[in-house]
């Protein structure tokens, strides 16, 4: 299996090089999503109807804007176009994206991270993942 890893992570490499002509950071963010978003989607069966991008929470606590989100099966498909306002306990995973990371924004997403997975411990409705 670490050789498809490293072939992802190749290409992963080479993406980046080729969309840095680009100026704008919001393209460069939307590019390397799409790209993400393309590698999972190719990997997991059956997968394209769940991934989706948007908003994230539980109860009254709001976890903000995520790039993919993969919605657990048999869980309804609430999104707006390519959007989604979904609750913790309906994820299979959630994933950011980042173009350069700074220290303080992998710390924040570390500790978001941690507030959605002890959202979600006590839950009645946790189920396996995916």
């Amino acid at each position: 299996m670490a050789y498809l890893y490293e072939y992802i992570d190749d290409l992963l490499r080479l993406q980046s090089r080729a969309v840095e002509r680009y100026n704008h950071k919001g393209v460069l963010g939307d590019a390397r999503e799409e790209f993400v978003h393309s590698e999972i989607k190719s990997r997991i069966d059956n997968l394209a109807n769940r991934l989706h991008k948007g908003e994230v929470y539980f109860k009254d606590e709001e976890f903000g804007q995520h790039d993919i989100i993969l919605r657990k099966r048999n869980t309804l498909n609430s999104s707006l176009g390519r959007q989604i306002r979904i609750s913790s306990e309906e994820c299979a995973a959630i994933i950011e994206v980042k173009t350069n990371a700074k220290l303080t924004e992998i710390r924040d997403f570390e500790e978001k991270s941690k507030r959605l997975k002890q959202s979600t411990e006590g839950s009645p409705h946790k189920s396996a993942i995916a």
